[in-house]
């Protein structure tokens, strides 16, 4: 919760989901072990029991975020909370964000129910882990199952630090690269260690060090969970074997009152956070979330889960299913918006980034021609994809988002190299030799000094100036054109102008209560790397720079966001599908930039 509402306090506080997951398992194998070893473990009540502990608060929440919704939402934005709150509410939400995007980007916090990820991970262990176990006990004794538990724990240890280094994002989300953090739980429960009152004191303390350095020395730019992981782990499993019950943390009456409300707690600081920014609430912003939430926990803990009223809890289960039908048939709610700013489902394409349906790090053709051009790039580049998949030229693509394309350049993460990244250059050499005759268009962010390095060396000193970085792209598309061959001609796209009204949004909202006017055009402003990349096209005749801002832009009238109902930008930066069928038209003439 603090890391969430100031990652400075804290920035590496959302490792205390990883201290839940090592108490949970440690819970969860007592549970079942103790059942086992009595020969009276039901699968069925312990689904059940773990549903009424997790399922009504959640009920009740997405209810309340359906309700400041309805409010503050356009219908773009409330029919994917809907359709957030059902991947929540059925334990798959850890799937869906994984897919969209990671957890530390700027996105996320317009996601109403982000934080659920975890209790998705969290029941997918509740469903396999008892069920594994007891369809393992007809097999094997009683001691083999519990070497079993700690073979398995190392094995997903291993999986996830090889997974973090190669995929990231799927690695946070998904299970089998979480479990051996709820495994290493049920080690501490299964294999109790002996300690006298100092031993269990010193531990306990070695225990609290490590998580507590895990939440000050680490943060969002360390790969996650991997090896790095096991700091807060192991802590906690150290605080497991302490088994201090008279210690102070054990004893405090408002540590325990907090631990017990700490799922309802959880559960209702990240929509609040969401609806503080929403709302653009500045000032004391941190008092005020951290205010909110402790009291809504206290609520939802007194009156949501520890209410035994099952009738009233699912009738408001069943009043949420219908609710939920209700958004999705009603495309968002859309009634609450002007008719005029009603999309359909078809013309709500116009607001997704103009790369949807075309995968990254995979060759793929646009266009109706054959191959004329060879283009390559960033998230930067596929973006005009939607766009020119009707021209009457031909283009190979290969896009890799977050990285820059280069021979001797690569992306880094905690210091890892991107192997990925780094094989793309050689890759699209490959099979650029497939069309001796196609033109290269290279479309980037190019603002890439801060996480991209030397190749198989290291990363760039964060001292790295901007003319520094421009020397170096310079080199590297030089090296590109001798590489790619220098009979070809070769184009550069500089970034598009931004929009910093939130466009996009902003349309889908006229006629609600707390909407405002959408603007149609910001004033132009420079940007600086545009300004390089055209001067280093100057200096060489097999480069050409073509700037897709004269396709936005008009001198004084400065540069469009909207154009009619469609929003030009999906997310500020990159250009909406609509905004790409706007800007690629101007792809067919850039052949005439040799020309002149």
């Amino acid at each position: 919760m603090l890391f969430h509402f100031n990652s400075s306090w804290m920035p590496g506080g959302f490792a205390g989901v990883d201290v839940f997951f090592v108490i949970s398992g440690y819970l969860m194998t007592g549970i079942i072990f103790s059942g086992i070893e009595n020969n009276n473990f039901s699968i069925v009540k312990f689904y059940k029991s773990r549903a009424k502990r997790i399922i009504p608060a959640l009920v009740f929440l997405v209810l309340f975020c359906y309700f400041i919704g309805f409010f503050i939402l356009s219908p773009i934005k409330y029919l994917e909370l809907a359709r957030h709150a059902l991947g929540s509410l059925t334990f798959i939400s850890n799937f869906i964000y994984w897919r969209e995007a990671g957890y530390f980007d700027t996105a996320s916090h317009s996601k109403w129910l982000l934080h659920t990820w975890s209790l998705s991970v969290e029941w997918q262990f509740y469903i396999a882990y008892p069920l594994a176990l007891t369809l393992l006990k007809r097999y094997f004794s009683l001691s083999k199952l519990k070497f079993i538990v700690i073979f398995a724990a190392f094995f997903s240890l291993l999986v996830s630090i090889i997974a973090t280094m190669r995929s990231a994002d799927a690695s946070y989300y998904l299970l089998p690269t979480r479990a051996w953090e709820m495994l290493f739980g049920g080690v501490a429960y299964l294999y109790p260690v002996s300690l006298t009152n100092s031993a269990k004191k010193y531990t306990g303390m070695v225990g609290v060090f490590f998580i507590a350095i895990s939440y000050v020395f680490i943060s969002k730019d360390n790969l996650w969970p991997g090896y790095l992981a096991a700091l807060p782990v192991f802590g906690a499993y150290l605080i497991l074997i302490s088994s201090q019950q008279d210690g102070f943390i054990a004893k405090n009456k408002l540590l325990q009152t907090i631990g017990k409300q700490s799922y309802s707690i959880y559960l209702w600081h990240w929509p609040i956070m969401v609806v503080l920014n929403v709302l653009e609430v500045k000032y004391s912003f941190e008092i005020i979330g951290v205010s909110l939430s402790l009291l809504t926990g206290a609520i939802s803990y007194k009156f949501i889960e520890s209410s035994n009223k099952w009738n009233l809890k699912a009738a408001v289960a069943a009043v949420l299913c219908i609710i939920t039908i209700i958004i999705y048939l009603s495309n968002g709610a859309s009634f609450r918006v002007d008719k005029a700013y009603r999309y359909s489902a078809m013309e709500m394409i116009n607001f997704k980034y103009g790369g949807v349906g075309f995968e990254p790090n995979e060759f793929y053709k646009v266009g109706t021609g054959e191959i004329k051009y060879i283009f390559i790039g960033d998230s930067y580049g596929q973006q005009y994809s939607y766009g020119l998949s009707e021209s009457n030229s031909g283009y190979l693509s290969y896009f890799d988002h977050g990285c820059f394309i280069s021979k001797n350049i690569t992306r880094y993460f905690n210091g890892i190299e991107d192997r990925q990244c780094s094989s793309v250059y050689e890759k699209i050499r490959n099979k650029i030799k497939q069309y001796p005759k196609a033109s290269v268009i290279i479309a980037s962010s190019w603002l890439y000094k801060g996480n991209h390095g030397y190749k198989s060396s290291a990363e760039f000193s964060p001292k790295l100036t901007d003319a520094a970085w421009e020397e170096i792209i310079s080199k590297e598309i030089k090296e590109l054109i001798n590489d790619y061959g220098d009979d070809r001609t070769y184009y550069l796209i500089g970034r598009p102008q931004t929009d910093p009204s939130n466009a996009y949004d902003c349309l889908s909202k006229q006629g609600m209560i707390f909407a405002k006017k959408c603007i149609n055009r910001t004033p132009e402003v420079s940007i600086k790397i545009n300004e390089f990349l055209k001067g280093m096209a100057d200096e060489n005749n097999k480069l050409f720079y073509f700037d897709v801002n004269k396709s936005l832009c008009e001198n004084e009238l400065g540069c469009l966001v909207t154009d009619g109902r469609y929003p030009i930008y999906n997310d500020g930066s990159h250009i909406s599908t609509f905004g790409s069928k706007l800007v690629s038209a101007s792809f067919d003439k850039i052949s005439e930039l040799s020309k002149n």
